[in-house]
């Protein structure tokens, strides 16, 4: 076998790209591309332990990256040796043993999310609306109910209830 980017690499381009959305796929591709920055993307897959999975992920803790950042790693490298144990390659599901770590050792902890004071909403709503822009009257709407961009992309006039 080649080595791990590599392996990861064709399985992804082989099985995932058909078979998830391209939203997906995109963050698959960076998880991958992060993992090409340490050096278990150069372990032969054939030859990977238990171990090396854990010293990546004791790495990526190490190097002040987030929780989340981690479990998409791990996720991944999971979903590829899955893969390789019903394919006969790899044939001990070595990502079982990956312990993760709690959130108070990750140095990367929740922001709080500070929202704007009426004022400053007041402000904001009277700039987006004096430019002539689908982009700006988007802005207002979340901002005066709360929807999220994918939910404001998605609404259609079905949805508004004018009453």
């Amino acid at each position: 076998m080649d080595r791990l980017y590599d392996e990861v690499q064709n399985w992804m381009v082989r099985h995932k790209k058909t078979s998830v959305r391209p939203a997906t796929y995109d963050r698959l591709e960076r998880s991958l591309i992060l993992m090409g920055e340490f050096e278990i993307s150069n372990v032969p897959a054939d030859i990977l332990t238990s171990e090396d999975i854990q010293d990546y992920v004791n790495e990526l803790v190490s190097r002040g990256y987030a929780l989340s950042t981690i479990k998409k790693q791990v996720h991944l490298i999971g979903e590829f040796i899955s893969y390789c144990n019903l394919k006969g390659t790899i044939t001990a599901p070595l990502h079982k043993g990956v312990k993760l770590p709690s959130e108070t050792v990750v140095k990367k902890h929740k922001k709080e999310v500070v929202a704007y004071s009426q004022d400053e909403q007041r402000k904001l709503k009277a700039i987006l609306l004096r430019g002539d822009s689908p982009v700006y009257y988007a802005a207002v709407l979340m901002m005066e109910s709360g929807l999220r961009i994918g939910e404001t992309l998605a609404l259609e006039w079905e949805d508004i209830d004018f009453n």
